[in-house]
C-alpha cells in the first residue's frame, strides 16, 4: 500500500488492485481562492493515476471542493456520509457511481477492503481505514478524530496499524464563531494524544497540518493556527518516545508491508512540495485589522442601505417571527426569553449602521438603531454591507463570507432555582443573522450557482 499525501486533508491511497483519493485538493487554491496548501506545492494532474474511487468525510471546504470533483472522470465512484449538500454536489456534478456511507460499513475490494469508520463530532462525518490482505493498513480520521471506543474497535479488527493519520488541535474553529481563540486546545489535545496512545500505529502523522490564507483572508494566519503538526509530535514523543512519527510535506509516500510503514520524502510523481512549511506566528495580541467592505461589484452606498434594510426588515424578520411560532425550535426558546441581537453594518464609506433584532415580549421586530457601538446585546454581529448582500443572494458561501463577518457577546437565560440561586445558561447561539444565513437551503443554492460556473468555464 502505498499513501502520498496530497496536501491539507487530501491523500492519495494506492493499494495492490484500486486507486482511493480521501478530501483530494487538486486546485492550486480553494475555498474560492483564499487557501492554499502550505508548504506551497506543485500539482502535476496529468501523473496522477486515474482513481477508482474517491472518499470525502464531510462537506466543509477543503473536503468537499466542487472545482477538485470537477476535474475527476463521472464514472469515479463517490463515497460520502449522508449530508444532503454533498448528495446534491455529486448528483449536480455528473457521479453516476454514489454511495451513502455510515460507520461500520465495510466495502470489499479485491485484495482487500475499506472500512468507514465514526467521527468524535457530531453530523454527518466519517473516517477511512484501508486494509488489504497482507496486513498492511491505513487509517485516515477525519478532522474531528475519532472517540476511544472507535478506536478500540478499529484496534479489533486492524490490530497491527500500519500507518494512523490522526486528528489533532490544528486550528482553531471557535475564532470564526466567537472570535475565541485556544479556548479548547487542552481538551482538543488531550483527545488526539489520547487516540494515538490507544492505536499504537507503527506510524503516525498528522492531519490537515498545512494550509495558508490569502489575500483579504491572510490576517487569520496569525490567529487561527494554535499549534504545528512539530508541536504536536513534540508533545506525543514526550509521553511515547517509541512511537515513530512523521510531519508529512505534500510529495511525501508512505510505504506500507504489512506492520511497517516507512516515509520516502517526495518520492510522488504527481505532487511535491516547492518549499519548507511557513512559519504561522499565533498571536493573540496583535491587533486585528478593520473591518472593511470590499465592495466588489462598486455599489453606491445608497443602493448598499436600500437592500440591507430591504433584506433585514424583509426576508430576516419574517424568518424572526415564523420561528418564534415553532414550538421546540431553537427560535421559539430565543423568542421566550426576549434575545435580542444588534448587526453592526460597515459600509464602503461613512459610518456605520446598526440594527437591533429583539424576539419578545411581543412580536420579533427590526429597528434602526441609535445605540453606540460599544453597547452589546448578548449576541452581536459586525459585518461588510456588500458581502451580507452577496451571502443572502447565495452569491458568497459562509466561509467565504466570515472574513468580514465579526461575532461577539454570548447569549444566555438567566432563572431562579428553588433554592434561591441564579440559573445562568449558555445558549451556545452565534448571531441571529448568521444563524439565518447559514440555514442548509442557502448552502444548497450556491453549490448550483458554483456547478453552473464550472460547466460555463468561469473563475
Amino acid at each position: 500500500m502505498q499513501v502520498t499525501y496530497l496536501g491539507h486533508a487530501g491523500y492519495s491511497v494506492a493499494t495492490r488492485s484500486r486507486h482511493f483519493l480521501v478530501d483530494p485538493t487538486l486546485t492550486p487554491t480553494w475555498q474560492c481562492g483564499t487557501v492554499e496548501s502550505s508548504p506551497r506545492r506543485a500539482l502535476h494532474l496529468e501523473r496522477l493515476p486515474r482513481p477508482d474511487a474517491v472518499i470525502i468525510t464531510h462537506q466543509h471546504p477543503g473536503h468537499l471542493e466542487l472545482r477538485t470533483l470537477a476535474l475527476l472522470s463521472r464514472d469515479t465512484h463517490v463515497f460520502y456520509p449522508g449530508d444532503p449538500a454533498i448528495d446534491l454536489a455529486v448528483r449536480e456534478l455528473g457521479f453516476e457511481a454514489r454511495t451513502v456511507v455510515e460507520p461500520g460499513m465495510e466495502i470489499a475490494f479485491d485484495g482487500g477492503r475499506l472500512v468507514i469508520t465514526r467521527s468524535a463530532a457530531r453530523g454527518p462525518l466519517v473516517g477511512a481505514l484501508f486494509e488489504e490482505d497482507d496486513g498492511s493498513s491505513c487509517w485516515i480520521m477525519d478532522d474531528q478524530g475519532a472517540p476511544l471506543e472507535e478506536v478500540a474497535a478499529v484496534r479489533a479488527v486492524a490490530p497491527r496499524l500500519g500507518l494512523l493519520v490522526c486528528h489533532y488541535p490544528a486550528n482553531s474553529h471557535h475564532f470564526f464563531e466567537r472570535f475565541q481563540l485556544e479556548e479548547h486546545l487542552a481538551d482538543e489535545l488531550r483527545h488526539s494524544l489520547d487516540g494515538v496512545l490507544a492505536a499504537r500505529p507503527s506510524l503516525v502523522a498528522p492531519n490537515c497540518c498545512g494550509f495558508r490564507y490569502l489575500g483579504d483572508a491572510d490576517w487569520l494566519n496569525r490567529y487561527i493556527f494554535p499549534m504545528s503538526p512539530a508541536r504536536f509530535l513534540a508533545e506525543l514523543a514526550a509521553l511515547a518516545p517509541e512511537q515513530p512519527s512523521a510531519d508529512l510535506a505534500p510529495g511525501d509516500v508512505v510505504s506500507i508491508d504489512g506492520r511497517s510503514a516507512a516515509v520516502r520524502r517526495q518520492a510522488s510523481p504527481f505532487v511535491r512540495a516547492l518549499g519548507p512549511r511557513e512559519g504561522t506566528l499565533f498571536d493573540p495580541t496583535a491587533a486585528l485589522p478593520p473591518l472593511e467592505d470590499p465592495n466588489p461589484e462598486r455599489l453606491s452606498r445608497r443602493e448598499l442601505e436600500r437592500r440591507t434594510e430591504a433584506f433585514l426588515t424583509g426576508d430576516l424578520l419574517a424568518w424572526l417571527r415564523e420561528g418564534a411560532l415553532c414550538a421546540g425550535s431553537r427560535l421559539e426558546l430565543y423568542h421566550r426569553i426576549g434575545l435580542t441581537s444588534r448587526v453592526f453594518v460597515v459600509y464602503p464609506e461613512g459610518p456605520e449602521e446598526s440594527f437591533l433584532l429583539r424576539l419578545g415580549p411581543g412580536e420579533p421586530t427590526v429597528l434602526r438603531d441609535a445605540a453606540p457601538p460599544d453597547e452589546q446585546a448578548p449576541a452581536n454581529v459586525r459585518i461588510a454591507a456588500s458581502v451580507l448582500d452577496m451571502w443572502r443572494r447565495a452569491e458568497m458561501p459562509f466561509y467565504r463570507a466570515r472574513y468580514h463577518c465579526r461575532t461577539f457577546g454570548a447569549a444566555y437565560a438567566t432563572g431562579l432555582l428553588r433554592s434561591g440561586r441564579a440559573e445562568v445558561k449558555a445558549l451556545g447561539t452565534v448571531d441571529l443573522l448568521s444563524e439565518h444565513l447559514r440555514r442548509p437551503e442557502l448552502l444548497h443554492r450556491w453549490i448550483r450557482r458554483e456547478i453552473a460556473s464550472i460547466r460555463e468555464g468561469r473563475s
